[in-house]
């Protein structure tokens, strides 16, 4: 482990390389920007005249070429670096980088990266859906569309004004659209615009190369220059991604077009990085002629340049051409990445389901109601004790004895054709008081079966799952019955299954994987759940419980189980229904279930 005074070196080296950096290589400041625009815009009328179209799309570009060289600020980098707990993110790389040493392309400025995305996602920075009221502090505020910006706000480059209205106290908040990366630093909130402009200037902080990625069809994000890996890396502030390029295309199932990065040194055309379908891109790029485009881009990076130190230049010219060649290697590309598969997990479900970034989902199998997502009773098929006891929350049983409740969505999956499941939910089990279910019983169940949507199993120490055949069953057990069950402890997660003909069972030897590492389940407390099912050989046929007990936090992953052949468990059935069972025996609790989302992504 660095010591603290190993740490202060290490910074105070970096800080002053960094100055005599900025001393040496200083851009032109924006103030100046005036004296280059007659030549940047003599590039948007020829060699032919360029309409309407073209001339707007190369002028929201050179806002963006723009917008960047504020990261060269010293006061600015100074006002950031007063925020950034350097000290604690060198630490944490250092031991990070002591522990993971399998990858040499790996060096301790790429862990700091991934230390400061961690800081400014968790500590730093806070994501807006709907701003809280500024006058009694509701989170329940609906927009009213947009206002003209206020000249404050158009100091701030804020050229949008969003109004929100509390249903509370009636009284509207303002919600201004920030592009200024130091105002940011006061605000410290908004969508990917706001996270990636201050995310980048955090970035340019503590020494890094960066560039702000512009993706016109509507998101922001960065990228870092590694030494180590001698190329530019993506990072996604706002989903936590590190090197993840084919998130967007492949997960959240956008459909690019233009992807444009910038820096204080060039401007590049980046959208091979970003796909794997170039020849589909093609038929979308509409907006200028691309030889058009790669002359304006060229002129942007020829001005940025003309005052470097040649070596500087000559540095940047073979980063240019290694970086050509990649992206033309990376349109070739086949293979995409487990964690380039997920669909957008900022921002609240319904806001992603309107951008259509949820990923490749057929068919969402939540309904809107009461301004949440639930299941409408007209698509649950309830079974046993199961009730609806309120607008979003299911109760599989009561704290009574010998109770056995299930639901399950009657939209039913095709697994033949499925990539990968993801199921978001809330559990609370409590005493009949409503309190800690301390010394309750049984249990509940995720359940994926090809039965019926009326299936029930078994009670008891069975949670209403055993006794099913073809089925998988992941398992939130809360009592140990070590006569029937085996069970490895009174709270655990597993996941059972037979292969067929033999029937589902709770029993501890039908299981492919357990973990008793988990918050006490019976607590009386609202837990939250995903689960991620991959159903592909290319993705190891995982499945990959996480918990979280606040809303506000991220999932931590306790369960992960790889080759969970859903093909052979369910004997050859394509369709299947997808639900919870649950149910008590001698000792009973209240089972709660929230149902938020439930999205399948299809090959």
């Amino acid at each position: 482990m660095t010591n603290n005074s190993d740490i202060q070196s290490i910074v105070t080296r970096i800080t002053s390389l960094w100055y005599d950096y900025l001393h040496q290589h200083q851009q032109q400041p924006p103030s100046s920007l005036a004296a280059s625009s007659s030549s940047t815009n003599a590039t948007m009328t020829g060699p032919h005249s360029l309409n309407a179209q073209e001339q707007a799309f190369l002028g929201e570009l050179k806002t963006y070429s723009e917008r960047v060289l504020k990261y060269e600020d010293k006061e600015l980098l100074d006002r950031a670096l007063e925020h950034i707990p350097i000290h604690q993110l060198y630490e944490e790389a250092t031991s990070a980088l002591e522990q993971d040493d399998q990858d040499p392309a790996v060096a301790l400025d790429d862990k700091i990266i991934l230390r400061l995305m961690h800081w400014f996602k968790h500590d730093f920075f806070t994501w807006v859906n709907n701003p809280p009221c500024d006058y009694c502090g509701s989170s329940e505020t609906e927009s009213r569309g947009n206002v003209k910006p206020s000249e404050e706000d158009k100091q701030y480059g804020a050229r949008i004004v969003e109004i929100y209205q509390c249903t509370v106290c009636s009284k509207c908040t303002r919600f201004p659209r920030y592009n200024d990366p130091g105002k940011l630093l006061e605000t410290r909130r908004g969508r990917c615009g706001e996270w990636a402009n201050c995310f980048t200037l955090c970035c340019r902080a503590i020494g890094s190369e960066v560039r702000l990625v512009f993706d016109k069809t509507d998101h922001v994000w960065t990228e870092v220059y590694s030494e180590a890996k001698e190329r530019w890396v993506h990072c996604d502030s706002g989903e936590e991604a590190y090197d993840q390029p084919l998130l967007y295309s492949e997960g959240w199932g956008k459909k690019l077009n233009y992807v444009i990065a910038f820096s204080s040194e060039e401007s590049l055309d980046v959208t091979k990085r970003y796909t794997l379908h170039w020849s589909d891109v093609l038929k979308r790029r509409v907006l200028v002629d691309e030889h058009t485009l790669k002359n304006f881009l060229d002129h942007i990076t020829l001005e940025r340049q003309k005052g470097l130190p040649e070596e500087r230049r000559a540095i940047l010219k073979e980063r240019r051409k290694r970086e050509e060649k990649e992206l033309d290697d990376a349109s070739k590309r086949t293979q995409v990445k487990d964690s380039e598969k997920m669909g957008r997990q900022t921002g609240s479900i319904e806001w992603r389901t309107a951008r259509g970034e949820s990923g490749h989902l057929v068919k969402s199998l939540l309904a809107k109601q009461n301004g949440v997502y639930g299941l409408n009773i007209q698509d649950i098929q309830w079974n046993g004790s199961a009730k609806k006891t309120g607008d979003d929350t299911i109760q599989l049983t009561t704290a009574d004895p010998d109770q056995l409740g299930g639901v399950y969505c009657k939209e039913q999956i095709d697994l033949s054709r499925a990539k990968a499941i993801v199921v978001e939910f809330g559990f609370r089990i409590t005493n009949k008081q409503g309190e800690a279910a301390w010394d309750g019983a049984d249990g509940f169940a995720f359940v994926i079966q090809a039965i019926g949507p009326t299936a029930l199993g078994q009670g008891g120490c069975e949670m209403g799952y055993g006794g099913l055949k073809n089925s998988v069953a992941i398992e939130f057990d809360t009592y140990q019955s070590t006569d029937r069950c085996d069970d490895p402890s009174g709270n655990h997660i597993s996941i059972h299954t037979s292969t067929p003909p033999q029937p589902n069972s709770a029993h501890q030897r039908h299981s492919l994987g357990h973990t008793s590492k988990i918050p006490p389940m019976n607590s009386g407390q609202w837990i939250h759940a995903r689960i991620s099912i991959f159903l592909t050989e290319e993705d190891n046929k995982m499945v990959d419980v996480s918990l979280k007990e606040q809303e506000e936090e991220d999932y931590t992953s306790v369960l992960v189980v790889n080759q969970v052949d859903f093909e052979k468990y369910m004997d050859g059935h394509s369709m299947a229904w997808i639900g919870f069972t649950a149910s008590t025996g001698g000792l009973a609790q209240n089972h709660y279930i929230q149902w938020k989302r439930v999205d399948v992504y299809y090959q």
